[in-house]
């Protein structure tokens, strides 16, 4: 199963980074997990939790459906 999206949380300053699973990958430290996705929309279903609690959601890459998905229904 291709999952091509993914997103890491930095807890110690409550920051989201989302992107491309690539893109994330290289971000990634190895203290990090790393959360994979098959979609946009399973992402920001996953990210909405983070969001609500006023943490700092940053892209690695521009993600079009991603974006509207979290921002637009919260």
């Amino acid at each position: 199963m291709n999952k091509p999206y993914a997103y890491i949380f930095d807890e110690k300053i409550q920051q989201v980074t989302a992107g491309k699973s690539t893109d994330i990958e290289t971000l990634a430290n190895n203290s990090q997990s790393i959360h994979y996705f098959s979609s946009q929309h399973e992402m920001a279903e996953a990210v909405r939790k983070y969001y609500h609690k006023e943490c700092i959601i940053t892209l690695a890459t521009h993600l079009h459906i991603f974006e509207k998905e979290l921002f637009d229904t919260v």
